[in-house]
């Protein structure tokens, strides 16, 4: 008479015994038993997750430990899990996004803010670590791990007195090394700037100059600032600080042929960003080039904290001879994180050409595994004409961490002017493609392309490359 078949208890019970025993192939074999069975059962996703990380296998044990976060939300243990294992790694930014979300579960438990403080120390936030510290021990925290912290704390502010804090994790990742529709950051977009290809350009606003308006670049619209978990994977990276880096310098270029004209537009953008606790700084130089002239520019942008999950982004640049781009412009957006990886943002843009153009922006995000999905809405008003715009962006970390990764974007548009040659309303459309390496640690690049075309004005195809040294 054959033994009955063990019960799910008995075989999860089983693969703890033997993980504990130090037999972790034979762990992972029963949870992949139990996963095949049940795949998005948290416990066993958890526990094998665990067992990879054992073997430091950090990509089977990442997609495992998400796994058991997203089939159950609330599972304490599931985020605990993963944020050690982001530390274990040697990627304590996401570490802190996943510690950020064991907090809201377990507010009253010391272990979070000590686990979190060590992983704040490692890139450089000593503040948020000793406002971490405080509150653990108000929560009664272990005192013999408490001085410990505190004093390797203490050695590391000791070690960097008078040293600026260090930055975001792959916070070169994007703007730094290079966002929008194939083009480098603060490099205007090419095209017609009418209130329609605006609307749809990842970059470009509308010109609504009445001289020569469909020439003149205009400053990059930043990618999405992030709130949660997703702050480490989402457009704007520049939000969050990088592991023990202060600094990030960028080299951007791109090259678009028109059907319109015979000549080819070139762009150029240079930037330098400076990071420290709670948010970063970058100072771009900019130029363009159209039909044998050439303009300049120069901007500030700006990343910072604002509250639990929020961050904002907040941009100034000026054209001090406004022949191409806009004499001044400013963007103001604000990031709100909620729920499992879902987050929104606002945002206000006026670009200050011989006449002005407003574009009001709504967006919606969400991180589910490794990848990232933004659908964004403008509404953009010119003295002339308003229009619409759509862009959904698909982004794929194919390598698990935040400095890789694959792009694919989308938009369309519409604009109605009473004005335009071609009469009445036109629409746009477009889509772009983008891939980002990081080569070393420190040195990224990032190859872009991208197509657009709107009513009346032909085709537009863009190459763009960029070069990012992190220190």
């Amino acid at each position: 008479m054959s033994a009955p078949a063990a019960t799910y208890d008995q075989q999860y019970q089983r693969a703890r015994e033997l993980a504990r025993a130090g037999d972790i192939p034979g762990a992972i074999d029963i949870y992949s038993q139990l996963l095949a069975a049940s795949p998005r059962n948290a416990d066993a996703r958890l526990g094998r997750g665990l067992a990879y990380a054992r073997l430091e296998a950090w990509a089977l044990a990442e997609a495992d430990l998400l796994g058991a976060t997203e089939a159950a939300p609330n599972y304490a243990d599931a985020w605990s899990a993963l944020a050690d294992m982001y530390r274990w790694s040697g990627r304590p930014t996401m570490a802190i996004a996943a510690y950020d979300r064991l907090a809201e579960l377990r507010p009253n438990g010391p272990d979070v803010y000590l686990t979190r403080a060590r992983a704040q120390m490692q890139v450089g936030l000593p503040a948020r670590a000793r406002a971490d510290l405080d509150k653990a021990r108000t929560l009664g925290a272990d005192k013999a791990r408490l001085d410990a912290i505190e004093s390797e704390l203490a050695a590391t502010q000791s070690t960097t007195t008078g040293s600026p804090a260090a930055g975001g994790q792959g916070a070169a990742t994007t703007t730094a090394v290079g966002s929008g529709q194939g083009s480098a950051p603060g490099v205007p977009a090419a095209g017609g700037l009418t209130a329609s290809n605006a609307a749809t350009s990842s970059t470009a606003a509308p010109s609504a100059a009445p001289v020569r308006a469909d020439v003149q670049p205009v400053p990059v619209a930043p990618s999405p600032a992030p709130g949660s978990l997703s702050a480490i994977r989402s457009g704007a990276q520049e939000a969050l600080a990088s592991d023990g880096y202060r600094w990030a310098a960028t080299l951007g270029a791109s090259v678009t042929d028109t059907d319109r004209f015979d000549e080819k537009w070139n762009d150029q953008t240079a930037s330098v960003r400076h990071y420290w606790d709670g948010g970063s700084l970058a100072f771009e130089a900019l130029r363009a080039h159209r039909f044998g002239r050439a303009d300049h520019a120069w901007a500030l942008d700006a990343y910072t904290q604002l509250w639990p999950r929020s961050y904002a982004n907040i941009r100034y640049q000026r054209g001090p001879t406004a022949d191409l781009f806009p004499h001044t412009s400013w963007r103001a957006e604000v990031w709100q994180g909620f729920g499992n990886g879902w987050e929104a943002s606002l945002s206000e843009d006026q670009l200050n050409f011989a006449s002005t153009v407003k574009i009001h922006g709504v967006s919606i995000a969400r991180y589910i595994g490794n990848f990232y999905l933004l659908l964004r809405h403008t509404q953009i008003h010119t003295a002339t004409s308003t229009g619409s715009g759509n862009r959904l962006l698909a982004r794929y970390y194919d390598q698990g961490d935040a400095d890789n990764y694959f792009e694919l974007a989308v938009n369309s548009g519409r604009s109605d002017d009473a004005l335009s040659l071609v009469g009445g309303q036109t629409h746009s459309g477009g889509a772009s493609a983008a891939i980002v390496r990081y080569l070393t640690r420190d040195w990224g690049v990032k190859a872009g392309l991208s197509y657009s075309r709107a009513t009346g004005e032909g085709h537009e195809r863009s190459l763009s490359a960029a070069l990012t040294r992190r220190w």
